[in-house]
């Protein structure tokens, strides 16, 4: 989701590649970016928890989306495509 809010940019950019690893373990993660709300950057700083059992499930993740895009327009309902067999 970050990706979108900086247009593609490079993450971690001001960190060499060598010391990403140790930054990330240190519990450090990127920046909200400028234009990001804070609502969603939470929703995706909650993926980046060290520990994957403490991650949102997928289903989590998609409710918490469609909760935040109804905040954003009252009239936004979900698409559901069913899986073509």
């Amino acid at each position: 989701m970050v990706e979108i809010y900086t247009l593609g940019g490079e993450l971690y950019s001001d960190i060499a590649f060598g010391d990403l690893l140790d930054y990330l373990k240190d519990g450090k993660r990127i920046e909200m970016p400028q234009k990001m709300p804070e609502n969603i950057f939470e929703t995706a700083h909650s993926c980046w928890k060290e520990n994957p059992y403490l991650r949102p499930m997928f289903s989590e993740l998609r409710y918490e989306i469609q909760m935040i895009l109804q905040e954003f327009d009252p009239d936004y309902y979900y698409l559901y495509v069913e899986k073509y067999q």
